[in-house]
């Protein structure tokens, strides 16, 4: 598969820039808690991997555990990922949570498995008129094993639809 040309790519990425303001920029809504809720959607949206299909399950307003599963095949670099985080929450906001995440996974790349574990902070945030869309942003450390060791930087994002 031929990679997307530079000037769609920049295009792609001023998208994405705007649409993180302008959703950062909406006004705050009132939550009640948000313990006990399940949401389900994409994650690691932009951090070098294919997105990725992931559960959250908040059982308190203090944690969050969620699970990722990724896969890419077809082209000269096949991915595959399964792997969870745990997210302890450091401060609650009526419409955002600031948390610390611990996560592993097991992976395969290019026909080499290993590992990854990463750690880190991030964000969630929940919409002003939509209550149960939130919108996530990690950024941390990733220790993988996966062709040879190594220590990489983690940004990524995602969305989630809380039931």
């Amino acid at each position: 598969m031929a990679r997307a040309p530079r000037s769609q790519r920049k295009l792609t990425s001023k998208f994405f820039a705007f649409a993180l303001l302008s959703a950062i920029s909406l006004p705050a809504v009132a939550l009640e808690a948000k313990g006990g809720r399940f949401g389900f959607g994409v994650s690691d949206i932009s951090s070098g991997n294919p997105p990725q299909i992931s559960v959250n399950w908040k059982p308190s307003d203090a944690a969050t555990f969620s699970a990722h599963t990724g896969l890419r095949n077809g082209t000269s670099a096949d991915f595959f990922e399964f792997g969870a985080r745990f997210q302890r929450n450091l401060f609650v906001e009526e419409n955002q949570d600031f948390f610390f995440f611990l996560g592993g996974a097991l992976a395969t790349s290019s026909g080499a498995s290993g590992y990854k574990l990463e750690a880190g902070a991030g964000s969630e945030l929940f919409l002003s008129g939509l209550p149960n869309f939130g919108l996530s942003f990690l950024a941390g450390f990733s220790l993988g094993t996966v062709s040879s060791t190594s220590l990489q930087s983690l940004v990524s994002f995602g969305l989630h639809y809380y039931f």
